[in-house]
Protein backbone atom coordinates (compact mmCIF):
# COMPACT_ATOMS: atom_id res chain seq x y z
CA UNK A 1 0.00 0.00 0.00
CA UNK A 2 1.90 2.98 -1.03
CA UNK A 3 0.76 6.81 -1.88
CA UNK A 4 2.77 7.23 -4.77
CA UNK A 5 2.61 3.76 -6.68
CA UNK A 6 0.42 5.44 -9.24
CA UNK A 7 0.27 8.90 -10.63
CA UNK A 8 1.17 11.34 -13.38
CA UNK A 9 4.57 13.25 -12.50
CA UNK A 10 4.56 16.77 -12.37
CA UNK A 11 7.18 19.50 -13.04
CA UNK A 12 8.55 21.80 -10.86
CA UNK A 13 6.30 24.38 -14.06
CA UNK A 14 3.40 22.73 -13.51
CA UNK A 15 3.70 23.05 -9.92
CA UNK A 16 4.52 26.82 -9.92
CA UNK A 17 1.52 27.32 -12.87
CA UNK A 18 -0.90 25.94 -10.28
CA UNK A 19 0.05 28.35 -7.65
CA UNK A 20 -0.01 31.45 -9.66
CA UNK A 21 -3.50 30.10 -10.56
CA UNK A 22 -4.56 29.53 -6.79
CA UNK A 23 -3.75 32.59 -5.77
CA UNK A 24 -5.48 34.30 -8.41
CA UNK A 25 -8.69 31.54 -7.73
CA UNK A 26 -8.47 33.55 -4.11
CA UNK A 27 -8.17 36.97 -4.80
CA UNK A 28 -11.33 36.30 -7.13
CA UNK A 29 -13.29 34.93 -3.71
CA UNK A 30 -11.92 37.76 -1.91
CA UNK A 31 -13.41 40.13 -4.23
CA UNK A 32 -16.84 38.40 -3.96
CA UNK A 33 -16.42 38.24 -0.01
CA UNK A 34 -14.27 40.97 1.14
CA UNK A 35 -14.99 40.69 5.17
CA UNK A 36 -14.80 36.96 5.41
CA UNK A 37 -11.99 34.71 6.48
CA UNK A 38 -9.92 32.69 3.36
CA UNK A 39 -8.93 28.84 4.35
CA UNK A 40 -6.84 27.55 1.40
CA UNK A 41 -6.91 23.83 1.78
CA UNK A 42 -3.91 21.51 0.05
CA UNK A 43 -1.66 18.60 0.07
CA UNK A 44 2.28 18.69 1.30
CA UNK A 45 3.48 15.70 -0.59
CA UNK A 46 7.13 15.34 -1.53
CA UNK A 47 8.44 14.51 -5.06
CA UNK A 48 6.67 14.18 -8.17
CA UNK A 49 3.36 12.32 -7.77
CA UNK A 50 1.19 15.21 -6.60
CA UNK A 51 -2.20 13.06 -7.16
CA UNK A 52 -3.16 9.40 -6.94
CA UNK A 53 -6.11 7.19 -5.44
CA UNK A 54 -4.34 7.14 -2.46
CA UNK A 55 -3.72 10.86 -2.45
CA UNK A 56 -7.61 11.67 -3.29
CA UNK A 57 -8.31 9.66 -0.18
CA UNK A 58 -6.41 11.70 2.13
CA UNK A 59 -8.15 14.67 1.20
CA UNK A 60 -11.59 13.65 1.59
CA UNK A 61 -11.08 12.19 4.85
CA UNK A 62 -8.90 15.68 5.77
CA UNK A 63 -12.17 17.40 4.04
CA UNK A 64 -14.83 15.83 6.37
CA UNK A 65 -12.62 16.54 9.25
CA UNK A 66 -11.97 20.03 8.42
CA UNK A 67 -15.99 20.95 7.56
CA UNK A 68 -16.69 19.69 10.78
CA UNK A 69 -14.14 22.34 12.36
CA UNK A 70 -15.69 25.12 10.20
CA UNK A 71 -18.46 26.15 8.97
CA UNK A 72 -18.56 27.39 5.25
CA UNK A 73 -20.39 30.48 3.95
CA UNK A 74 -18.59 29.14 0.58
CA UNK A 75 -16.53 26.54 -0.93
CA UNK A 76 -14.92 25.69 -3.61
CA UNK A 77 -15.81 22.88 -6.06
CA UNK A 78 -12.90 20.22 -5.07
CA UNK A 79 -10.33 20.93 -7.24
CA UNK A 80 -8.72 17.14 -8.38
CA UNK A 81 -5.70 18.85 -9.95
CA UNK A 82 -2.33 16.69 -11.74
CA UNK A 83 -0.72 18.87 -9.11
CA UNK A 84 -2.99 17.61 -5.94
CA UNK A 85 -6.27 18.17 -4.98
CA UNK A 86 -7.46 22.03 -3.42
CA UNK A 87 -10.41 23.63 -1.47
CA UNK A 88 -10.92 27.18 -0.97
CA UNK A 89 -13.65 27.99 2.23
CA UNK A 90 -15.06 31.22 3.12
CA UNK A 91 -15.45 31.22 6.96
CA UNK A 92 -17.13 34.21 8.54
CA UNK A 93 -14.89 33.46 11.97
CA UNK A 94 -11.70 35.96 12.74
CA UNK A 95 -8.36 35.00 11.30
CA UNK A 96 -6.70 34.03 14.69
CA UNK A 97 -9.63 31.47 15.68
CA UNK A 98 -9.43 30.15 12.18
CA UNK A 99 -5.59 29.67 12.41
CA UNK A 100 -5.95 28.14 16.00
CA UNK A 101 -8.57 25.56 14.66
CA UNK A 102 -6.41 24.97 11.36
CA UNK A 103 -3.49 23.78 13.44
CA UNK A 104 -4.93 22.04 16.23
CA UNK A 105 -6.04 20.19 12.74
CA UNK A 106 -3.22 19.73 10.95
CA UNK A 107 -1.94 18.59 14.52
CA UNK A 108 -4.37 16.57 15.92
CA UNK A 109 -5.92 14.79 12.80
CA UNK A 110 -4.22 11.34 11.94
CA UNK A 111 -3.09 12.60 8.61
CA UNK A 112 -3.09 16.77 9.24
CA UNK A 113 0.86 16.29 9.19
CA UNK A 114 0.03 15.92 4.85
CA UNK A 115 -2.16 18.96 5.03
CA UNK A 116 -1.15 22.84 4.46
CA UNK A 117 -4.41 24.88 6.01
CA UNK A 118 -3.57 28.14 5.01
CA UNK A 119 -5.55 31.17 6.40
CA UNK A 120 -6.24 34.56 4.78
CA UNK A 121 -7.30 37.52 6.87
CA UNK A 122 -9.48 40.10 5.63
CA UNK A 123 -6.75 42.84 5.10
CA UNK A 124 -4.99 40.26 2.85
CA UNK A 125 -2.58 38.64 5.13
CA UNK A 126 -1.77 35.29 5.54
CA UNK A 127 -1.84 34.38 9.35
CA UNK A 128 1.36 32.16 10.11
CA UNK A 129 1.58 29.68 13.26
CA UNK A 130 4.15 32.57 14.71
CA UNK A 131 1.33 35.40 14.93
CA UNK A 132 -0.20 33.27 17.65
CA UNK A 133 3.06 32.18 19.47
CA UNK A 134 2.23 28.90 18.34
CA UNK A 135 5.93 26.63 17.56
CA UNK A 136 6.66 25.94 13.96
CA UNK A 137 5.72 22.34 12.59
CA UNK A 138 7.82 19.60 13.02
CA UNK A 139 9.34 17.29 10.43
CA UNK A 140 7.71 13.96 10.02
CA UNK A 141 11.24 12.10 9.20
CA UNK A 142 13.51 13.51 12.36
CA UNK A 143 11.05 15.76 14.50
CA UNK A 144 12.89 18.69 14.05
CA UNK A 145 11.97 22.23 12.69
CA UNK A 146 10.17 21.51 9.35
CA UNK A 147 11.58 24.65 7.75
CA UNK A 148 14.93 23.61 9.01
CA UNK A 149 14.90 20.41 7.45
CA UNK A 150 13.28 21.52 4.07
CA UNK A 151 15.07 24.60 3.64
CA UNK A 152 18.51 22.30 3.77
CA UNK A 153 17.24 19.42 2.29
CA UNK A 154 18.16 17.64 5.28
CA UNK A 155 15.62 14.14 3.77
CA UNK A 156 16.10 12.67 0.22
CA UNK A 157 12.42 12.71 -1.09
CA UNK A 158 12.30 9.09 -0.97
CA UNK A 159 12.69 9.19 2.61
CA UNK A 160 10.09 11.56 3.00
CA UNK A 161 7.85 9.05 0.86
CA UNK A 162 8.59 6.26 3.00
CA UNK A 163 7.88 8.04 6.43
CA UNK A 164 4.40 9.15 4.70
CA UNK A 165 3.19 6.06 3.18
CA UNK A 166 4.14 4.99 7.01
CA UNK A 167 1.77 7.71 8.08
CA UNK A 168 -1.15 6.28 5.95
CA UNK A 169 -0.97 2.85 6.45
CA UNK A 170 -1.08 3.61 9.81
CA UNK A 171 -4.48 5.68 9.21
CA UNK A 172 -6.02 3.10 7.19
CA UNK A 173 -5.10 0.20 9.71
CA UNK A 174 -6.98 2.49 12.17
CA UNK A 175 -9.55 3.27 10.36
CA UNK A 176 -10.69 -0.49 8.91
CA UNK A 177 -11.09 -1.82 12.56
CA UNK A 178 -13.20 1.11 13.06
CA UNK A 179 -15.44 -0.05 10.05
CA UNK A 180 -15.34 -3.46 10.73
CA UNK A 181 -15.41 -3.33 14.77
CA UNK A 182 -18.83 -0.94 14.03
CA UNK A 183 -19.98 -3.75 11.74
CA UNK A 184 -19.40 -6.70 14.36
CA UNK A 185 -21.17 -4.21 17.36
CA UNK A 186 -24.29 -3.67 15.25
CA UNK A 187 -24.66 -7.45 14.98
CA UNK A 188 -23.88 -7.58 19.02
CA UNK A 189 -26.28 -4.46 19.69
CA UNK A 190 -29.13 -6.34 17.87
CA UNK A 191 -28.94 -9.97 19.55
CA UNK A 192 -28.95 -8.02 23.03
CA UNK A 193 -32.01 -5.91 22.42
CA UNK A 194 -35.29 -7.27 24.88
CA UNK A 195 -37.35 -8.04 24.69
CA UNK A 196 -38.09 -8.68 20.81
CA UNK A 197 -41.46 -10.60 19.33
CA UNK A 198 -40.30 -13.37 18.21
CA UNK A 199 -36.60 -12.99 17.64
CA UNK A 200 -33.74 -14.46 19.73
CA UNK A 201 -32.29 -11.93 22.66
CA UNK A 202 -30.39 -12.64 26.16
CA UNK A 203 -33.71 -13.87 28.16
CA UNK A 204 -35.18 -15.72 25.08
CA UNK A 205 -35.03 -18.05 21.63
CA UNK A 206 -38.14 -16.60 20.90
CA UNK A 207 -39.37 -18.32 17.86
CA UNK A 208 -35.48 -20.13 17.09
CA UNK A 209 -35.58 -23.02 18.56
CA UNK A 210 -32.44 -24.11 17.56
CA UNK A 211 -30.88 -20.47 17.96
CA UNK A 212 -29.85 -18.67 21.26
CA UNK A 213 -27.96 -15.12 22.24
CA UNK A 214 -24.65 -16.78 22.19
CA UNK A 215 -25.10 -18.88 18.81
CA UNK A 216 -25.37 -15.17 17.43
CA UNK A 217 -22.56 -14.05 19.38
CA UNK A 218 -20.51 -16.62 17.37
CA UNK A 219 -21.71 -16.33 14.54
CA UNK A 220 -21.15 -12.29 14.30
CA UNK A 221 -17.56 -12.77 15.08
CA UNK A 222 -16.87 -15.14 12.48
CA UNK A 223 -18.07 -12.76 10.11
CA UNK A 224 -15.09 -10.54 10.77
CA UNK A 225 -12.87 -11.81 7.97
CA UNK A 226 -15.59 -11.10 5.79
CA UNK A 227 -15.84 -7.43 7.32
CA UNK A 228 -12.09 -7.06 6.46
CA UNK A 229 -12.41 -8.30 3.04
CA UNK A 230 -14.93 -6.05 1.96
CA UNK A 231 -13.01 -2.76 3.26
CA UNK A 232 -9.98 -3.89 1.52
CA UNK A 233 -11.59 -4.38 -2.11
CA UNK A 234 -13.55 -1.44 -1.56
CA UNK A 235 -11.44 1.10 -0.53
CA UNK A 236 -9.29 0.36 -3.63
CA UNK A 237 -12.04 -0.29 -6.37
CA UNK A 238 -11.48 1.60 -9.36
CA UNK A 239 -14.33 -0.79 -11.64
CA UNK A 240 -17.75 -0.38 -12.03
CA UNK A 241 -20.39 -0.12 -9.25
CA UNK A 242 -22.29 -3.33 -10.56
CA UNK A 243 -19.25 -5.38 -10.68
CA UNK A 244 -18.39 -4.03 -7.30
CA UNK A 245 -21.75 -5.91 -6.30
CA UNK A 246 -20.72 -8.78 -8.02
CA UNK A 247 -17.87 -9.06 -5.82
CA UNK A 248 -19.70 -8.62 -2.51
CA UNK A 249 -21.84 -11.00 -3.72
CA UNK A 250 -18.70 -13.63 -4.39
CA UNK A 251 -17.20 -12.93 -0.71
CA UNK A 252 -20.74 -13.04 0.89
CA UNK A 253 -20.89 -16.64 -0.52
CA UNK A 254 -18.01 -17.40 1.01
CA UNK A 255 -18.68 -15.86 4.71
CA UNK A 256 -21.95 -17.70 4.37
CA UNK A 257 -19.96 -20.92 4.54
CA UNK A 258 -18.18 -19.68 7.12
CA UNK A 259 -21.62 -18.43 8.93
CA UNK A 260 -22.97 -22.08 8.88
CA UNK A 261 -19.52 -24.16 9.42
CA UNK A 262 -19.46 -21.81 12.93
CA UNK A 263 -23.20 -22.41 13.63
CA UNK A 264 -23.41 -26.11 12.58
CA UNK A 265 -25.74 -25.03 9.55
CA UNK A 266 -28.08 -22.66 11.61
CA UNK A 267 -29.23 -19.77 9.37
CA UNK A 268 -28.23 -16.79 12.08
CA UNK A 269 -26.90 -13.64 9.69
CA UNK A 270 -27.63 -14.45 6.31
CA UNK A 271 -29.51 -11.92 5.51
CA UNK A 272 -27.26 -9.57 7.45
CA UNK A 273 -24.28 -10.72 5.08
CA UNK A 274 -26.31 -9.55 2.19
CA UNK A 275 -27.74 -6.38 2.91
CA UNK A 276 -25.36 -5.25 5.74
CA UNK A 277 -22.06 -6.76 3.26
CA UNK A 278 -23.88 -3.66 0.75
CA UNK A 279 -24.53 -1.03 3.10
CA UNK A 280 -20.72 -1.50 4.36
CA UNK A 281 -19.05 -1.54 1.12
CA UNK A 282 -20.79 1.72 0.06
CA UNK A 283 -19.45 3.32 2.73
CA UNK A 284 -16.00 2.27 2.22
CA UNK A 285 -16.30 3.14 -1.29
CA UNK A 286 -17.48 6.72 -0.58
CA UNK A 287 -14.21 7.63 0.48
CA UNK A 288 -12.81 8.16 -2.56
CA UNK A 289 -15.65 10.01 -4.22
CA UNK A 290 -17.79 12.10 -3.75
CA UNK A 291 -21.19 10.54 -4.17
CA UNK A 292 -24.03 10.04 -1.41
CA UNK A 293 -24.02 7.00 -0.18
CA UNK A 294 -27.30 6.08 -1.25
CA UNK A 295 -26.60 7.28 -4.20
CA UNK A 296 -23.28 4.29 -4.53
CA UNK A 297 -25.71 1.98 -3.39
CA UNK A 298 -28.34 2.39 -6.06
CA UNK A 299 -26.24 2.70 -8.49
CA UNK A 300 -24.44 -0.96 -7.71
CA UNK A 301 -28.04 -2.28 -7.79
CA UNK A 302 -29.46 -0.79 -10.63
CA UNK A 303 -31.71 -3.07 -11.76
CA UNK A 304 -31.20 -5.79 -9.21
CA UNK A 305 -34.76 -7.11 -8.75
CA UNK A 306 -35.43 -7.16 -12.36
CA UNK A 307 -32.95 -9.93 -12.77
CA UNK A 308 -33.73 -11.85 -9.65
CA UNK A 309 -37.30 -11.99 -10.42
CA UNK A 310 -37.23 -12.77 -13.89
CA UNK A 311 -38.47 -16.03 -15.30
CA UNK A 312 -40.31 -17.59 -12.28
CA UNK A 313 -43.31 -18.80 -14.72
CA UNK A 314 -40.82 -21.32 -15.97
CA UNK A 315 -39.27 -22.39 -12.63
CA UNK A 316 -40.48 -25.16 -11.19
CA UNK A 317 -39.48 -24.89 -7.43
CA UNK A 318 -39.85 -21.26 -5.88
CA UNK A 319 -37.79 -19.90 -3.09
CA UNK A 320 -40.09 -18.07 -0.58
CA UNK A 321 -39.57 -14.82 -1.61
CA UNK A 322 -39.75 -15.91 -5.21
CA UNK A 323 -43.31 -17.22 -4.28
CA UNK A 324 -44.31 -13.79 -2.28
CA UNK A 325 -42.94 -11.81 -5.77
CA UNK A 326 -45.52 -14.05 -7.34
CA UNK A 327 -48.67 -13.66 -5.19
CA UNK A 328 -48.20 -10.39 -4.03
CA UNK A 329 -45.58 -8.39 -6.21
CA UNK A 330 -43.34 -8.51 -2.95
CA UNK A 331 -39.48 -7.62 -4.06
CA UNK A 332 -38.22 -8.15 -0.15
CA UNK A 333 -34.68 -7.04 0.60
CA UNK A 334 -33.32 -6.85 -2.98
CA UNK A 335 -36.20 -3.99 -3.10
CA UNK A 336 -35.26 -2.36 -0.54
CA UNK A 337 -31.37 -2.52 -1.12
CA UNK A 338 -31.97 -1.41 -4.50
CA UNK A 339 -33.94 1.82 -3.59
CA UNK A 340 -31.04 2.78 -1.11
CA UNK A 341 -32.57 1.31 2.09
CA UNK A 342 -35.00 4.59 2.45
CA UNK A 343 -36.96 2.59 5.38
CA UNK A 344 -33.11 2.85 6.77
CA UNK A 345 -31.88 6.21 5.69
CA UNK A 346 -35.51 8.48 5.60
CA UNK A 347 -37.25 6.85 8.80
CA UNK A 348 -34.71 4.59 11.08
CA UNK A 349 -31.88 6.74 11.22
CA UNK A 350 -33.50 9.90 12.13
CA UNK A 351 -36.16 8.17 14.30
CA UNK A 352 -33.14 6.31 16.33
CA UNK A 353 -30.88 9.62 16.67
CA UNK A 354 -33.70 11.35 17.90
CA UNK A 355 -35.21 8.97 20.31
CA UNK A 356 -34.25 9.62 24.08
CA UNK A 357 -34.16 7.17 26.38
CA UNK A 358 -31.68 4.24 27.11
CA UNK A 359 -30.07 2.06 24.04
CA UNK A 360 -32.26 -0.92 24.49
CA UNK A 361 -35.20 1.51 24.60
CA UNK A 362 -34.15 3.68 21.47
CA UNK A 363 -33.34 0.39 19.75
CA UNK A 364 -36.28 -1.32 20.58
CA UNK A 365 -39.00 1.73 19.53
CA UNK A 366 -36.90 1.79 16.14
CA UNK A 367 -37.39 -2.07 15.88
CA UNK A 368 -41.13 -1.61 16.05
CA UNK A 369 -40.87 1.59 13.74
CA UNK A 370 -39.36 -0.56 10.86
CA UNK A 371 -41.68 -3.39 11.50
CA UNK A 372 -44.88 -1.55 10.47
CA UNK A 373 -42.81 0.21 7.82
CA UNK A 374 -41.84 -2.78 5.92
CA UNK A 375 -43.80 -6.00 4.62
CA UNK A 376 -41.57 -8.23 6.41
CA UNK A 377 -41.45 -10.72 4.09
CA UNK A 378 -39.45 -13.51 7.30
CA UNK A 379 -42.71 -12.63 9.14
CA UNK A 380 -45.41 -13.08 5.89
CA UNK A 381 -43.35 -16.81 4.90
CA UNK A 382 -43.71 -17.77 8.68
CA UNK A 383 -47.33 -17.18 8.85
CA UNK A 384 -48.23 -18.12 5.77
CA UNK A 385 -50.67 -15.56 4.73
CA UNK A 386 -49.58 -11.72 4.13
CA UNK A 387 -52.89 -10.13 6.58
CA UNK A 388 -50.50 -11.29 9.35
CA UNK A 389 -49.53 -7.20 8.64
CA UNK A 390 -52.99 -5.72 9.66
CA UNK A 391 -52.70 -7.67 12.85
CA UNK A 392 -48.75 -6.14 13.51
CA UNK A 393 -49.76 -3.06 12.83
CA UNK A 394 -52.33 -3.06 15.78
CA UNK A 395 -50.29 -4.29 17.62
CA UNK A 396 -47.93 -2.17 17.39
CA UNK A 397 -50.05 0.83 17.50
CA UNK A 398 -51.03 -0.31 20.71
CA UNK A 399 -47.61 -0.77 21.78
CA UNK A 400 -46.87 3.28 21.38
CA UNK A 401 -49.97 4.00 22.83
CA UNK A 402 -49.16 2.35 25.82
CA UNK A 403 -46.09 4.43 25.66
CA UNK A 404 -43.37 1.94 24.06
CA UNK A 405 -40.16 0.92 25.43
CA UNK A 406 -39.87 3.72 27.87
CA UNK A 407 -42.72 3.19 30.20
CA UNK A 408 -43.65 -0.18 32.24
CA UNK A 409 -46.99 -0.56 30.26
CA UNK A 410 -45.59 -0.63 26.93
CA UNK A 411 -42.45 -3.13 28.16
CA UNK A 412 -45.13 -5.55 29.67
CA UNK A 413 -47.05 -5.29 26.81
CA UNK A 414 -43.80 -6.41 24.31
CA UNK A 415 -43.30 -9.38 26.86
CA UNK A 416 -46.78 -10.32 25.98
CA UNK A 417 -46.07 -9.76 22.29
CA UNK A 418 -43.39 -11.74 22.44
CA UNK A 419 -44.69 -14.84 23.74
CA UNK A 420 -48.08 -14.80 21.00
CA UNK A 421 -45.11 -14.51 18.42
CA UNK A 422 -43.51 -17.67 19.86
CA UNK A 423 -46.98 -19.79 20.18
CA UNK A 424 -47.42 -18.80 16.64
CA UNK A 425 -44.10 -18.95 15.43
CA UNK A 426 -43.94 -15.90 13.92
CA UNK A 427 -40.57 -13.48 13.96
CA UNK A 428 -39.75 -9.80 12.12
CA UNK A 429 -36.57 -11.53 10.99
CA UNK A 430 -36.60 -8.95 8.10
CA UNK A 431 -36.90 -5.83 10.74
CA UNK A 432 -34.07 -7.01 12.47
CA UNK A 433 -31.70 -6.88 10.10
CA UNK A 434 -33.31 -3.27 8.92
CA UNK A 435 -32.33 -2.44 12.36
CA UNK A 436 -28.71 -3.35 11.88
CA UNK A 437 -28.07 -1.19 9.22
CA UNK A 438 -29.78 1.36 11.40
CA UNK A 439 -27.27 0.76 14.48
CA UNK A 440 -24.05 0.54 11.95
CA UNK A 441 -25.11 3.69 10.25
CA UNK A 442 -25.95 5.44 13.82
CA UNK A 443 -22.36 3.42 15.39
CA UNK A 444 -20.46 4.89 12.36
CA UNK A 445 -21.60 8.45 12.56
CA UNK A 446 -20.47 7.97 16.34
CA UNK A 447 -16.94 6.81 15.58
CA UNK A 448 -16.31 9.29 12.68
Amino acid sequence: MSIFTKGKPVGLADILASKVARVARLQEVRQAFSDATLISITLNIPGNIKNSRQIQLIFRAGMRELTRVFTAQWQTTHLDLQTGPEVILVVDVSANTCKAKAVAFETQFALGRLFDVDVLAADGKYLSRATLGIPCRTCYVCGEDAKICARSQQHPWFAMQKALNALYIRYVSKDKEKWISTAIRAMLYEVSVTPKPGLVDPGSQGSHKDMDAFLFIDSAISLRPYFTALYEVSLSWTASLPSLFEEIRRLGIKAEITMLKTTEDVNTHKGVIFSLGILFSASVYQKQVSLDLQNIICQMLAGLTEQAFVGLSNKSTLTAGEMQFLSYGLTGVRGEAEKGFPTVFDLALPYLKNRKGTMNDRLLDTLMLIATSIKDTNLIKRAGDITVLADLQEQVTRYFDLGGAKTTAGKAYMYQLDQVFIRQNLSLGGSADLLILTIFLELLTDAL
